[in-house]
């Protein structure tokens, strides 16, 4: 059988990787790499992914992306740009997103996307660690050894100092921080829209139920108490502005909490007692309370290794979304993520 023909789309750090695995492991073939900066256009991917020449040079062309033929699409970045996968779909090539593609029922671009993987014969879906691990595959695959299941809640604690991103750092750090009055009234808030959503309305539909409600639970933030500058982007925060956030989304069943993720993200470690304060800490935390209760505490070993975790989750889905029905596709449309096709043959 022929490898895979793959594209890796946004050659950020985590595009990196994805180069570098999808270029070492026969499974596929790397037949292009697409870059939204006119600075990278024309350079050899392998030389931009930190592997040495390729002979591959990366495009900033979407039309010449569009024109190749492939297999598979593996599109990062911070958002969905659904008019932007419309076009990738319907030009025949299945899409694996990490920007939001975990459940698009009752999202605004869902029947712009499915008609267009319907057109193309293709299927897309959404990959990473949260979504894509932490909210919804971990806790229903701790929930087939249990009954009675009440609730799932899960926790993400990271530091982000040495992720390399700076629109998303400057997005995420150094703002004044929102008065309380603000704070508060977004709690409580009912929202039908977004990744979390979309986690919690899977687990729900996993057990045959139906979310009532889902709201933003709970937001905290951390002011810097000195002057920061984050290393990997050079972002800085000035003392007193936001240095780190937790905020919890919850999903309600017959008005009761059924699925909650909470998140805590800070710039550097050691902000005060109620941050994270060491690498060493575990960055994951899944409860699901049933007959008996079950609770994993795991981690990674720090940002760095959660990017190297999402690049390999979209890789090793690729061969499932090629084979899965065409359409928007979900985790449980798809096998188990288990004994992936990168193996033990691609190493960084």
């Amino acid at each position: 059988m022929r490898p895979y023909r793959a594209i890796q789309w946004y050659t950020g750090a985590m595009g990196a990787m994805q180069v570098a695995l999808l270029h070492r492991n026969p499974t596929f073939e790397l037949v292009g790499v697409v870059t939204y900066s006119d600075a990278k256009h024309g350079r050899d991917a392998g030389e931009v992914a930190g592997i040495g020449p390729i002979g591959l040079p990366i495009t900033a062309n979407v039309e010449e992306a569009l024109a190749l033929e492939a297999d598979v699409v593996l599109i990062n970045g911070n958002t969905l740009q659904p008019d932007l996968l419309e076009r990738i779909l319907r030009s025949g090539k299945n899409v694996v997103t990490i920007s939001g593609a975990y459940e698009l029922t009752e999202e605004p671009q869902y029947e712009q996307l499915q008609a267009a993987a319907l057109a193309g014969g293709v299927s897309l879906t959404g990959g990473g660690n949260m979504p894509g691990l932490l909210n919804d595959v971990l806790p229903l695959f701790m929930s087939g050894y249990t009954s009675g299941v009440r609730r799932i809640w899960t926790r993400e604690r990271n530091c982000h100092d040495l992720y390399g991103s700076y629109a998303t750092m400057s997005a995420f750090y150094g703002h004044p921080p929102p008065s309380p009055e603000a704070i508060a009234a977004m709690i409580g808030k009912s929202s039908r829209t977004g990744i979390y959503y979309q986690a919690a309305k899977l687990c729900a539909r996993a057990f045959g139920l139906q979310l009532s409600d889902f709201q933003l639970t709970n937001f905290e933030v951390g002011t810097a108490p000195h002057d920061i500058v984050m290393p990997a982007t050079g972002v800085r925060i000035a003392k007193g502005t936001v240095a780190a956030s937790r905020y919890e989304y919850t999903g309600f069943v017959n008005g009761k909490p059924w699925q909650s993720v909470e998140m805590e993200f800070t710039a550097e470690l050691g902000l005060g007692p109620q941050w994270k304060s060491a690498l060493s800490e575990p960055e994951f935390v899944v409860r699901v309370e049933g007959e008996p209760p079950l609770e994993v505490t795991w981690g990674c070993g720090g940002i760095v290794n959660l990017i190297r975790l999402n690049a390999a989750r979209m890789v090793n889905l690729a061969p499932a979304v090629i084979a899965a029905e065409p359409g928007c596709r979900t985790i449980l449309d798809l096998p188990c993520g288990a004994a992936g096709v990168l193996g033990t043959r691609a190493f960084f």
